[in-house]
């Protein structure tokens, strides 16, 4: 995100909170997607929810926070097993191409 900042002047979160914004997406969408960085500056369950599925993904566009993982399981109504079991199934179903 600070590379995408310095050579673009915004991070990929506010490039598409940009484009869904001139094409009238819903606020909602909108600010999970500005947010899925950092859920706890919305009031969004879907930026939380994003950002748990970074997190699932192993994307490393983030900063470990125990604390913002936390949050992101709480606001969802999530635990961390459903997380690592949703790993689990993606790693048995994934095939070599």
């Amino acid at each position: 995100a600070i590379a995408e900042v310095l050579t673009c002047g915004v991070n990929h979160a506010q490039a598409g909170a940009i484009v869904m914004r001139s094409c009238q997406m819903p606020e909602d969408f909108i600010a999970a997607v500005e947010c899925h960085h950092e859920p706890e500056r919305c009031s969004s369950p879907m930026a939380s929810l994003l950002y748990l599925l970074e997190h699932w993904s192993d994307s490393e566009e983030d900063i470990p926070s125990m604390a913002r993982l936390k949050y992101a399981l709480e606001r969802t109504g999530l635990k961390m097993e459903d997380v690592d079991q949703l790993r689990l199934e993606q790693s048995g179903n994934s095939r070599v191409m």
